[in-house]
C-alpha cells in the first residue's frame, strides 16, 4: 500500500513539474484587414528669382526698362533701372513616381497696338545638380531646347518607369543673344510703352 501511494505521489509531482506551455491551449481570430490610403496628387511649385538663384524672390516676370548695351537692339539687363536682366523660374513637380513632363505656354508681349518680336522673348531650360542636393540628371530624363517662350515649349521630360522629383530652372529674358535662343532682337525704333504677356507652366503625368 505504501509503495502504491509513493508511486502515485511521484506521478503527481512529475505532472506538476511539466512546463505549463505543454498543456496550454490557444485560439486566434480570423485575419483582420488593415488599410490606409495615399491620395493621388500631382503638384507643381514655381519660385521666381531676379536674375539668378542669388536674386530676390519676385512675383512676376518684370524685365524692366529695355536698354541698348551696344548691340544695336534693346535688351533686358541687370544694369537697367529695375535691375532685371533675366527671371529664373525654379520649377519642381511631385508626380508620386509617375513619369511626367513640364511644359510652358507663353504669349507674346504687346502694348495693345505694337508687339515685341517673339524671337527676342526667350527661355533657356537648365538642370543644375546644386538645385537637387547634388543629384545628377536622371538617366533617360531630358531638358527641353532653348528658344522663344511664345507658344508651347517643353522644359523637362522625366525618366520612364519610376520618376524622381527634380527641380529645374527656366531662365527667361528679352534679348537678341543667340546663346539664349534668340532669333531676333527688339529694335531701337520699337514704339514706346509698357508691353505685357503671360507664361503658364504646367506639369502632366
Amino acid at each position: 500500500m505504501k509503495k502504491t501511494i509513493g508511486l502515485a505521489l511521484a506521478v503527481a509531482t512529475m505532472l506538476l513539474s511539466m512546463p505549463f506551455s505543454a498543456m496550454a491551449a490557444s485560439s486566434s481570430t480570423a485575419p483582420i484587414t488593415t488599410s490606409a490610403t495615399v491620395a493621388q496628387a500631382l503638384t507643381l511649385n514655381v519660385l521666381l528669382k531676379k536674375n539668378d538663384s542669388a536674386g530676390a524672390t519676385i512675383s512676376s516676370m518684370n524685365f524692366g526698362q529695355l536698354v541698348d548695351i551696344g548691340t544695336g537692339t534693346l535688351r533686358s539687363t541687370p544694369t537697367s533701372t529695375t535691375g532685371t536682366g533675366a527671371v529664373a523660374a525654379f520649377i519642381s513637380a511631385n508626380s508620386q513616381g509617375l513619369p511626367y513632363t513640364i511644359t510652358q505656354v507663353g504669349t507674346g508681349m504687346s502694348n495693345g497696338s505694337a508687339s515685341l518680336p517673339s524671337g527676342a522673348l526667350n527661355v533657356v531650360p537648365v538642370y543644375a545638380a546644386a538645385d537637387n542636393g547634388g543629384a545628377v540628371l536622371p538617366a533617360g530624363a531630358s531638358i527641353g531646347p532653348k528658344g522663344s517662350w511664345v507658344g508651347t515649349r517643353t522644359l523637362y521630360t522625366s525618366e520612364s518607369g519610376t520618376a524622381a522629383s527634380r527641380t529645374i530652372q527656366a531662365i527667361y529674358s528679352v534679348t537678341d543673344d543667340p546663346a539664349a535662343g534668340a532669333t531676333s532682337g527688339v529694335p531701337q525704333s520699337q514704339a514706346a510703352g509698357t508691353y505685357t504677356g503671360t507664361v503658364t507652366i504646367t506639369v502632366t503625368a
